[in-house]
C-alpha cells in the first residue's frame, strides 16, 4: 500500500499545502517509524500526512509532555481534514472537547463526517467517560486525543484502530522533536501505513548534532522563523561555550558554561536590597532593574570569561517556569512574565545578531539538571542518571518528582499551601531576622539551639487531618507550622535559637517523611531508580542536605544537591541546561533581524513541569491543584515612586 501524501501545491481554494517532511534517513521496521522534527514547520507537516491516511473510525492518540508539540500537531491534522487553512482549532484543555464537521467529500472522508478532538489533561482519571460517547466516536468517527493516559480504566481505545504519536522532549516551540508512530500487532490498516512510510521521511533515534546540521527545510522562510537551515554546532564538543541567562524573580544573571561544566565567566544583579525597602518584590521595579541590568550583566559575564559573542555556541534562557517570588498572586503572576520577557527578548536579539542557536529553558527543570554538571564541590562525584526522583525545596515551589529524563517529569507530590522556603523567611521575620532572604540567618540561629526543646507544643505538619490520603500521600503542607510558630513566639516560654532549631527540625522532619514516601511511589512506577535530587534555595540548608544523605542512604540511593551557590537562581543552571539540550539537537533559530525578536517571543510563565500523579493534590504553581491563598502584596508604587524606582533601578548591583 502506498502512503497518500498530499501535492505542495494547494488542494483546492482555502486549503492546506502539505509538502514532504524530511528528516535524516535510516531504516525503520514493523509497526513504527521514528521522525526527527527540527521545527514547529516539520510538525505541521507530520500532521498534515497523518490527515492524508486517516479515515473514520481511526482514533490517534498523541502522547508526551506539556509543550512537546501535540496540539501543534493536532491543529494541522483538523486543518488539513477540513481543508480550512485557517481554521480555529482552540485547545480542548478547558472545554475537554470540540467536534468538527467536514463539508464536502475529500479524498477518505465524506461530507457530513465527524472529527472530535480532546484533552482529558484537567480533570481526574477518568472523569471524561461521562461528559463524551466514546463508543460512537471509536466505531463511526475520527477521534483525536491528547493525554490518552487519563482516560481511565472505563475507556479504552480500540487498539484494532488506533495511531499512537509519542513526542520526546518538551518546550513551547515545538522544536527538535523525536517523534515515534506506532500501533498494535492487530491494527491491520494503521500497519499497512507504518510499513509502507516512504523510507525518505523515516529516521532512528537522533544521530549526533554535527550530522543533523541542515536535514529538515521549514516549509516558509521568512525573518520570523529564520533562515532556511539551523545554524550549525561546533563538530567538536570541546569548543562548546554556552551563555546562560535567566530573569525570573528578583535576579537578573548571565554565565558562560563549557562542555564539561567549568564556569567561564558569571554576573549577577541582586535586587535584594531595593526591595527590602517595600516588604516584599515589587513587581514594576523588578521589571525596571532587570531591564537596567540584563545587557550589563551580559556584558560582564562575557568579560569574565575572555569572550565574545563570535565565540558563543549558543544562548540558553529561562522562557518558562512558575512564580517563585509569590505563586499566590495573580498580579505576581503577570509581572513574573514581564520579568521572564526582558530576558527572553534579550536573548533572542543577542542571537538573532550573533547568528546562533537558542535554546529555551523550564525554570524549574534548570534547577534539577545543575546537578548533572559535573562540579568538585557537588555532593556526589558521579551525575544523576535518568531516571531519578528530585525534591524542589525554595520560596516559590515544594515539589516532589519523578524525573525520567529531560522534558519528562511527573509531579508526585507538591505544596498545599506555602512553600519550605517561604515558609523559612516569614517565621524568620516573626523572630525579628530583618535579612533578605532570612532562611540562612535562621539557619545559623537554629544552630545555636535544642532541636528538642519545644517539639511537643509545635504542630506537626498535616498530623491532624481526617484525609487519609492525604495523610498518607506526598503532599506538603506549612501554613500551620508557620501559625504554631508565632504563637510559640508569643508565649515567650523558649529562647529564640531553640525555638529556631525546633523549626527547623519539623520542616525537615516533613520534607523527609514525603520524600520517602515520594521515592517508595516513584520506585514502584519505575523500578530503575538509583539518585535522589534535591534542587533549589533550600536546598543549600545544610540540615536538609544531612536529613536528606540518610534517607538517600535508607533508600539505597545516591544524593545529588549542586554546590550551595547554585541553588539559588542563577545563569549557571540556565547555560548547563541549554547544553543538555544542545547535545540532544534540541535548538532553534531565532529571527534573521535582531528588530523581528518582538514577533519571536513567548514566554511561559505559568507552566507545570509535567502531569500530575492521581494522588498528587498539591498546587504546581500552574494550572490544577487545589488553588494557591491570595497573599497581601506590596502597594502598586505611584507615579512619583516609579520615577524613583527608575533612578534606584539604574544602581543595581552588578556582582
Amino acid at each position: 500500500m502506498s502512503v497518500p501524501v498530499a501535492s505542495s501545491g494547494s488542494c483546492s481554494s482555502g486549503s492546506v499545502t502539505s509538502p514532504e517532511v524530511q528528516p535524516p534517513a535510516s531504516a525503520a521496521d514493523g509497526q513504527s517509524v521514528s521522525l526527527l522534527l527540527q521545527s514547529e514547520d516539520d510538525t505541521v507537516r507530520l500532521g498534515q500526512q497523518i490527515a492524508s491516511v486517516v479515515r473514520p473510525g481511526c482514533t490517534v492518540l498523541l502522547k508526551g509532555n506539556l509543550g512537546a508539540g501535540k496540539t501543534c500537531l493536532a491543529r494541522a491534522l483538523l486543518r488539513h481534514v477540513m481543508r480550512k487553512e485557517a481554521l480555529e482549532v482552540p485547545s480542548p484543555s478547558y472545554l475537554i472537547s470540540f467536534t468538527y464537521v467536514v463539508e464536502d467529500d475529500y479524498g477518505l472522508l465524506k461530507k457530513g463526517s465527524k472529527v472530535h478532538h480532546l484533552d482529558p489533561y484537567r480533570l481526574a482519571s477518568g472523569k471524561v467517560a461521562a461528559l463524551f460517547d466514546f463508543d460512537t466516536a471509536f466505531k463511526e468517527d475520527i477521534t483525536i486525543i491528547e493525554w490518552p493516559e487519563r482516560l481511565g480504566a472505563n475507556v479504552a481505545p480500540p487498539t484494532s484502530s488506533s495511531l499512537v504519536v509519542y513526542f520526546s522532549g518538551v518546550g513551547p516551540q515545538a522544536v527538535g522533536r523525536h517523534v515515534t508512530l506506532s500501533c498494535s500487532d492487530d491494527a491491520e490498516y494503521w500497519s499497512s501505513v507504518l510499513t509502507a512510510w516512504p523510507p525518505e521521511i523515516r529516521t532512528g533515534k537522533p544521530r549526533p548534532v554535527a550530522d543533523q546540521q541542515g536535514t529538515i527545510k521549514p516549509v516558509v522562510v521568512d525573518e520570523k522563523k529564520g533562515g532556511q537551515f539551523l545554524p550549525p554546532l561546533p563538530s567538536d564538543r570541546s569548543k562548546w561555550l554556552v551563555l546562560g541567562i535567566e530573569s525570573s524573580c528578583d535576579d537578573t544573571a548571565a554565565a558562560v558554561v563549557d562542555i564539561d561544566g567549568n564556569i567561564r565567566g558569571e554576573a549577577i544583579a541582586s535586587q535584594a536590597e531595593i526591595h527590602s525597602h517595600y516588604g516584599g518584590v515589587v513587581p514594576k521595579l523588578a521589571q525596571e532593574a532587570h531591564a537596567s541590568a540584563i545587557n550589563k550583566t551580559v556584558e560582564l559575564a562575557l568579560s569574565r570569561a575572555k569572550i565574545d559573542f563570535k565565540d558563543l555556541t549558543a544562548i540558553g534562557v529561562t522562557s518558562i517556569g512558575v512564580d517563585d517570588c509569590n505563586p499566590g498572586s495573580t498580579r505576581m503572576g503577570r509581572a513574573f512574565g514581564a520579568w521572564l520577557l526582558v530576558g527572553v527578548k534579550s536573548a533572542i536579539e543577542m542571537a538573532a545578531k550573533y547568528d546562533l542557536p537558542l535554546v529555551r529553558t523550564h525554570h524549574m527543570e534548570s534547577h534539577m539538571l545543575v546537578t548533572r554538571k559535573p562540579d568538585p564541590a557537588a555532593t556526589s562525584a558521579s551525575s544523576p542518571e535518568f531516571p531519578f526522583v528530585t525534591l524542589l525545596v525554595s520560596g516559590g515551589h515544594n515539589m516532589a518528582v519523578l524525573t525520567k529524563g529531560m522534558g519528562d517529569h511527573v509531579i508526585l507530590g507538591s505544596t498545599l499551601d506555602d512553600s519550605v522556603g517561604e515558609c523559612f523567611d516569614k517565621v524568620a521575620r516573626l523572630l525579628d531576622i530583618h535579612d533578605v532572604p532570612g532562611g540562612p540567618v535562621l539557619e545559623k540561629l537554629a544552630s545555636q539551639g535544642n532541636p528538642r526543646a519545644c517539639l511537643r507544643e509545635l504542630a506537626k505538619p498535616l498530623a491532624k487531618t481526617r484525609d487519609l490520603e492525604l495523610k498518607n500521600g506526598c503532599d506538603f503542607s506549612f501554613a500551620g507550622l508557620k501559625t504554631s510558630m508565632r504563637q510559640l513566639i508569643e508565649g515567650g516560654k523558649y529562647s529564640k535559637p531553640d525555638m529556631a532549631a525546633t523549626f527547623q527540625k519539623r520542616c525537615v522532619d516533613h520534607l523527609v517523611e514525603r520524600a520517602g514516601r515520594a521515592i517508595d511511589w516513584a520506585m514502584d512506577l519505575d523500578g530503575g531508580i538509583k539518585d535522589l535530587v534535591v534542587a533549589g534555595g533550600v536546598a543549600a540548608n545544610m540540615t536538609v542536605r544531612s536529613s536528606m544523605q540518610e534517607l538517600a542512604k535508607e533508600k539505597g540511593l545516591t544524593l545529588h544537591c549542586p554546590p550551595t551557590r547554585l541553588c539559588t537562581d542563577n545563569g549557571t543552571m540556565v547555560a548547563w541546561n541549554a547544553i543538555e539540550h544542545l547535545k540532544k539537537g534540541l535548538y532553534e533559530r531565532a529571527p534573521c533581524a535582531a528588530e523581528s525578536a518582538e514577533k519571536f517571543v513567548e514566554v511561559r510563565p505559568r507552566w507545570p513541569l509535567g502531569p500530575r500523579d492521581d494522588r498528587c493534590k498539591g498546587r504546581d504553581n500552574a494550572e490544577g491543584g487545589r488553588k494557591a491563598r491570595k497573599r497581601p502584596q506590596p502597594e502598586e508604587p505611584s507615579e512619583e515612586q516609579l520615577r524613583e524606582i527608575k533612578r534606584v533601578a539604574a544602581e543595581v548591583r552588578i556582582s
